[in-house]
Formats: structure tokens, sequence, C-alpha cells
């Protein structure tokens, strides 16, 4: 919030080439205004990711902390993907804060289970918070406020397999 003084003048004519006003100056008009700048951003505080070794099945959590540090009371969208050793991304449903004063924070949980056709090998992780989101196409709305990136986060590892050590036929 601020005073901001404003003048508005009225010329017979502009030079473009000097950039400057062309004489006579018809008019003027000073203005003295009060106004709040509005600004609508987040922030993320914390980006909480499992870690180690994961089996394709497998259930885990992901936490992500989100900080209104702009001037508006709102809620924020945070999406929240992971790469695919192969390079390909696999988006987690996104999740909608509350609606947040500024100065004000909130902690998503995203529960998500191990694909069963899941690659082996390492994933990267990926948080990010967004103006909206839109379900009818599945995309964030921009403008994205923050984003974070988290290289190797976990690892999906292959399933133990049962052998047999062992077997007695019988006839009957």
């Amino acid at each position: 919030t601020g005073s901001y003084n404003a003048r508005t003048s009225v010329w017979y004519g502009y030079n473009s080439s000097t950039n400057l006003m062309i004489a006579p100056r018809f008019d003027v008009k000073d203005v003295q205004s009060t106004f709040r700048v509005v600004v609508d951003a987040a922030s993320i505080i914390s980006f909480q990711l499992p870690s180690g070794d994961f089996k394709r099945g497998d259930s885990t959590t992901t936490s992500v902390t989100i900080k209104n540090i702009g001037t508006t009371t709102r809620s924020f969208w945070v999406g929240l993907s992971f790469q695919k050793p192969d390079g390909t991304w696999y988006d987690v449903a996104p999740r909608q804060t509350n609606t947040l004063s500024p100065g004000y924070s909130q902690t998503l949980s995203f529960s998500w289970t191990i694909l069963n056709d899941a690659p082996i090998g390492y994933y990267n992780a990926r948080t990010g918070v967004w103006n909206g989101y839109n379900s009818s196409t599945n995309l964030m709305i921009a403008p994205r406020f923050d984003a974070r990136d988290v290289a190797s986060a976990f690892r999906v590892v292959q399933q133990d397999s049962s052998s047999i050590t062992s077997f007695t036929a019988t006839s009957g």
C-alpha cells in the first residue's frame, strides 16, 4: 500500500525521432492516489520425499508445505510428478490448498502407490505450486510460483521372486 502521484498532459503532438512532446501543452491534470499493490505468490517451504528402495505395489507418502508469500488471501494448486528411468513422467493427482492468508502455510500429503508396471531404476521428483488446475485438460494453470526438483529421489527394485529349491514327485 502506498501513496502515488500521477500526471497526465495533453500536448499538440509527439516527435518519435526525439521522443519528445511537441508544444503547446493544452492541459495538465495531477492526481494523488493511494492504492494497494496486489501480489499473488507462493513458495515451497519443504518437500519431503520417500527415499530408499521400493518394489512395485508399495505405497508411500510425499508431503509438500506451501506458504502464501503474496498479499492476497487465496488457495493454490500443488503438482507432484516423478520422472521414470526412461525419461517419461508420472503425475500424481494435483491437490488444492485451503484458502491461505498472506504469511500462512499448509502441508499437503500425497499418498500414492508404485505402479505394478513401474520400470526398475532411479526416479527423479518434482513438485510445483501453481495458480490453478484445469480438470478438463488435466493441466496446471500458469503462473507456476515455485518448483523443486530432486534427482534420484528413490529407486524401484525388482520384486523378490520365490524359487523352488526342491520338490518331490510321487506317483499314485
